[in-house]
């Protein structure tokens, strides 16, 4: 895992107001408030335990719906989302999956200064992944279910993964 140091005191979420609900599990439904950028209660800290989504919206057949370049839109798929990591020591915050998320050159704005669903500010492009601090300051990818095309080359370049595998 990387520890990030700030430079200075801004965050993605310094303007998003407390108890705000942004991440979630595969299914759609949010992670518990101590797992929330900003939990109204700091004294309740809980750190994230799986992969964390973001924007997922379910589809008639109950899986999360997939985007499509073609349509620039969500479309019911068969597919379900990637899951990065299922426990935090199966990411060693890498980068990798960021790196090669193809919806990244897909996007008309890179994501360079985007702002998110939530008001939460983007220093970097990003596709479908974004890499954000988890509640002790490591980075952590986070996907977003709307950009998601379900490549799974995501899953495919993570060297925890793939040494698994072989």
């Amino acid at each position: 895992m990387k520890r990030i140091t700030r430079v200075n005191s801004s965050h993605e979420y310094d303007d998003v107001p407390a108890g705000t609900k942004v991440y979630q599990y595969a299914d759609g439904s949010f992670l518990p408030d101590e797992q929330q950028p900003k939990p109204q209660d700091q004294t309740c800290y809980q750190p994230h335990i799986s992969t964390r989504y973001k924007n997922i919206k379910i589809g008639t057949n109950g899986i999360p719906l997939a985007y499509s370049p073609k349509t620039k839109s969500l479309i019911e798929t068969d597919k379900q989302l990637p899951e990065l990591y299922n426990i935090r020591e199966n990411c060693c915050g890498c980068t990798a999956c960021y790196a090669v998320c193809t919806v990244k050159g897909l996007l008309l704005n890179s994501g360079k200064d985007s702002v998110g669903s939530f008001g939460e500010k983007y220093d970097l492009p990003h596709g479908a992944i974004f890499m954000e601090e988890d509640e002790e300051g490591f980075l952590y990818p986070v996907l977003d279910a709307s950009l998601c095309i379900r490549c799974y080359k995501c899953v495919e370049v993570c060297p925890i993964k793939y040494s698994a595998t072989n």
